[in-house]
This record gives structure tokens, C-alpha cells and sequence, in this order.
């Protein structure tokens, strides 16, 4: 089979056919990452959770609109920003993964590093 003919994961979990579908649970997605990116920021460096967060829901927003419009190239663009979005995903999950490991590291006294590697 052929990576064409693959359906998105969304697709397959939700049973969705289309591709506004899709798009529209990764603004739920989204929103609910960028809300707990924000909300729980890393101490060090609270402006790069503001950054990734921002990212994400402007791609997000980029792609809506691309579906949205009839003008716009439509495949183009969710072909172009998928791997933008993928990173600012994986961005927004790891620092949630180490805010998660500061605040654990503060209760128990370990070293946030060394819970984080055992986080991921």
C-alpha cells in the first residue's frame, strides 16, 4: 500500500473520511497542548513553551485555512506544513515531559535530568 493511500491516524481512530476532519481535531489537539504548554512552563525558559505553543496553533490555524478556502492550494499546503507541525508537536510534548520532571524532582528530591531520560 502505497503512503498515498494511507489514512491519517485521526482518520483511522475517529473514522473520519475527509480532510477537514482531520484538521479539526488537531485544533482540539492543539489547543489542549498549547493550554498545558503555557500553563506549565519550564523554569528555565518559559519564552520557548510561549514559542512552541504559538507555532502550533499557527500552523494549525495556516492549515484550517487552507481547507477553508477555495482559493488556496489545498494539498500543497498541508503537504508543505506537516512536518512543521510534527515539530512544534514534539517540542510542545518534550517540554511538558520536563516541566512534569521539575515538579517531581521537586517533591522527591531527584535530579530533574535523570527524570526526565526515565520520563521519555
Amino acid at each position: 500500500m502505497s503512503r498515498q493511500n494511507q489514512k491519517d491516524l485521526a482518520d483511522k481512530f475517529f473514522g473520519k473520511r475527509d480532510t477537514e476532519n482531520s484538521v479539526d481535531f488537531e485544533i482540539a489537539f492543539a489547543a489542549l497542548l498549547a493550554t498545558a504548554v503555557i500553563t506549565y512552563p519550564i523554569s528555565n525558559a518559559e519564552w520557548l513553551g510561549k514559542l512552541a505553543a504559538f507555532s502550533v496553533l499557527t500552523i494549525t490555524l495556516v492549515r484550517r485555512i487552507a481547507i477553508a478556502s477555495p482559493y488556496a492550494p489545498e494539498k500543497i499546503i498541508m503537504k508543505r506544513t506537516i512536518w512543521v507541525i510534527e515539530f512544534a508537536t514534539t517540542v510542545c510534548v518534550i517540554i511538558l515531559l520536563y516541566s512534569l520532571s521539575e515538579y517531581l524532582s521537586s517533591i522527591y528530591g531527584i535530579s530533574e535530568i535523570l527524570l526526565f531520560s526515565e520520563l521519555c
